[in-house]
């Protein structure tokens, strides 16, 4: 099934339509895993380059991942428990504002999970960006269900309840997040703030590759990517079915 979104004026989750939009992932010479289906090469917050000149029907896109936790020192399975920044997480929140603001230039609009930890990071980096913010459920992390709030090494041991969001779920939430991005703000650049583990989804999602080909994301740390908001489909969330596990993320 191809899901895409109509034009939305918030970022709550949408009905899905069909005739999706397809997503090309341009160049940028970072990483490159020969085991996705597509090729997949993005930055990370050690490497943001200068961003190049948006052409007609591009959106520029900053997946950012939320400062560190007192959740993710304890090793904690957050999910969508608010999670609290640690001193150090606010000082990344912080550096990462500056690196933006000194590298990435025009930024249009600041795009929110809706969860505290996510917030709490957003409120941080905006103070020197000063964009428009929209609080996006779209973008919260997997909800781990009854595992929320476990010891992520006691968690991996557990049978998964039924009650924890599905691999495959998350891959449409993906496409419906992409979907959504390209369809409101074409020719724009847009910064992201989430989670580790579904901001690699919503790359999975597009590359055709599962999470665990993603490399997982440090706090505070950038990926970008080139969106053409032309062309067909995205790869189909049920072509191929998704390995689940327990993420620290």
């Amino acid at each position: 099934m191809t899901i895409a979104v109509a034009k939305h004026t918030d970022c709550s989750t949408p009905e899905p339509i069909l005739n999706g939009t397809r997503l090309l992932l341009f160049k940028s010479l970072v990483y490159l895993r020969a085991t996705c289906f597509h090729s997949l090469v993005f930055y990370t917050a050690f490497l943001i380059i200068q961003p190049t000149k948006i052409s007609k029907d591009m959106t520029e896109l900053y997946l950012a991942r939320h400062g560190e936790t007192a959740e993710n020192v304890a090793q904690i399975l957050q999910g969508h428990l608010p999670g609290k920044l640690t001193e150090n997480g606010r000082r990344q929140a912080a550096e990462l504002s500056q690196k933006l603001k000194d590298e990435v230039c025009s930024l249009d609009l600041l795009l929110v999970s809706d969860l505290q930890r996510t917030i709490d990071t957003a409120t941080i980096v905006n103070e020197g960006l000063k964009l428009p913010v929209i609080y996006c459920p779209l973008l919260r992390e997997r909800n781990w269900g009854t595992l929320t709030g476990m010891p992520v090494a006691a968690a991996r041991t557990a049978a998964l309840p039924l009650d924890v969001e599905s691999v495959n779920a998350m891959f449409k939430r993906a496409h419906l997040f992409l979907d959504y991005v390209v369809t409101n703000f074409p020719n724009k650049r847009i910064l992201a703030i989430g989670h580790g583990l579904f901001s690699r989804c919503i790359l999975a999602a597009f590359a055709g590759c599962e999470i665990r080909d993603i490399p997982r994301m440090h706090n505070a740390e950038v990926r970008k990517l080139l969106i053409s908001t032309t062309s067909a489909t995205l790869p189909d969330s049920d072509v191929h079915p998704h390995t689940d596990s327990v993420s620290a993320d």
